[in-house]
């Protein structure tokens, strides 16, 4: 009897060793991961090469048009988080103050540049190709359709003077008119 009770006992634990190795029978499947949002890598304005003026929605609200004004330091309305997308110079910038993301609305010249809400998944209308790692003084070629326009953001003909409240948008990027298409990514301080 005291050899059956041994044995017994050791058919036991191996029925119980045997259950916990089997798949999914001891533990629940884990939960799918959720894509995790790009990191955010910095705080910075977006200023105009030519005027000098830097970007701001208009109120920080979703939906408004993006345009250029005075730099004022310290104001969230002209304050953009920046995140990398991927391995390349690919950014999304969005404002501090409304969340929403800087947003190219059509692939076409002399298209508006607004805030739009950003999303979980990517839209290619807020991805933005800089050719070089930010912060740094560049075009920003608009990647709507996920590919190369050859159009960035601009400053348009009646805003290259420094008029204020003048709406941006997306036009042909030209190197020879650095005034026009180019901006300084610079660190929160101006």
């Amino acid at each position: 009897m005291h050899i059956s009770t041994r044995i017994s006992r050791a058919l036991l634990g191996a029925a119980a060793v045997a259950v916990m190795a089997v798949p999914g029978t001891a533990q629940a499947a884990p939960a799918p991961a959720t894509p995790a949002a790009p990191p955010t890598m910095g705080s910075v304005v977006i200023q105009s090469l030519g005027n000098r003026l830097c970007l701001q929605p208009t109120s920080a609200n979703l939906d408004v048009p993006v345009v250029q004004e005075r730099c004022q330091p310290g104001l969230d309305l002209q304050r953009w988080l920046f995140q990398k997308l991927g391995s390349g110079p690919t950014y999304r910038f969005v404002n501090a103050r409304s969340g929403g993301c800087l947003w190219a609305f059509e692939p076409d010249g002399g298209s508006l540049v607004g805030v739009e809400r950003c999303g979980d998944s990517p839209f290619s209308n807020t991805e933005f190709n800089s050719g070089l790692n930010l912060p740094d003084s560049v075009f920003l070629e608009s990647l709507i359709g996920f590919g190369h326009t050859g159009e960035c953001l601009t400053v348009p003909p009646e805003g290259e003077d420094g008029t204020e409240g003048v709406q941006m948008q997306v036009g042909l990027c030209k190197n020879a008119k650095v005034s026009v298409a180019g901006w300084n990514i610079l660190p929160n301080a101006q």
